[in-house]
């Protein structure tokens, strides 16, 4: 008897347990706002920046019709729209690698950033001529490829380049098809990417415009790497 009182009293304590930890936990809410520009965001990917245009289109249309139609209307649960936003990605485009994530709005006055909510690009002139370019945190939007430009201009006059990537994070194929305009001539095909085996490739092309400081085309580059290195920093690698 008193073995299954000591039972029930731990069930009993787990349930409370579990019913406090569920009360102090709250689903982020989107705005009608904010899922308007998720959605925005996400059609200017397609239509700019997908590799796929057939995929992209229907894609882009059925978003639009969700967009304007009834189905969201007012403020949703984070996790309700992150279902619905990726089953109609993946089942308009066939492609599986599309996921919504939720993180922190950057606060520049707060202290406590964390790795992905900051990059850092650092430059150095070694030894002989040298430069050096370090690659830390996640590079998420279009102004590191501004500031990544600016790093180039600084170590233009440099007889060879070093690229560190061993602490970059989170990329984009724009960032990094930038950053190999710097290296390689335009034009030059950089990978075959199939949808599925019986689609198309995609070619994958190094930029066909000129960077905005001289090119290391002809001096050599050497670039750093460790095995957690991954996604699109592996065009580089």
């Amino acid at each position: 008897m008193r073995n299954l009182l000591t039972v029930i009293f731990a069930l009993s304590l787990f349930t409370f347990t579990a019913h406090a930890a569920l009360a102090t936990h709250t689903e982020p809410m989107l705005s009608r706002s904010e899922i308007r520009e998720i959605v925005c965001n996400t059609i200017n990917f397609l239509e700019h920046e997908y590799l796929f245009p057939e995929q992209a289109s229907g894609a882009s249309e059925e978003l639009l019709r969700i967009l304007e139609s009834s189905e969201i209307h007012q403020a949703s649960p984070f996790g309700m729209f992150k279902q619905k936003f990726e089953h109609t990605l993946i089942n308009t485009t066939s492609d599986t690698g599309f996921e919504l994530t939720l993180r922190e709005q950057y606060n520049p006055l707060d202290t406590n950033i964390g790795k992905q909510q900051e990059y850092v690009i650092q430059t150095e002139k070694l030894a002989k001529e040298i430069g050096y370019i370090r690659l830390h945190g996640d590079f998420l939007y279009s102004t590191s490829m501004r500031e990544f430009d600016s790093a180039m201009t600084h170590l233009a006059t440099s007889k060879a380049l070093i690229i560190d990537l061993r602490e970059a994070g989170l990329g984009t194929l724009p960032i990094a098809t930038h950053i190999l305009r710097f290296i390689l001539k335009p034009n030059m095909v950089l990978a075959h990417v199939y949808l599925n085996p019986g689609a198309s490739p995609a070619l994958i092309l190094s930029p066909a415009d000129s960077p905005p400081s001289p090119a290391f085309f002809a001096k050599p580059v050497f670039i750093l790497h460790s095995n957690f290195v991954a996604g699109p920093w592996e065009f580089l690698s």
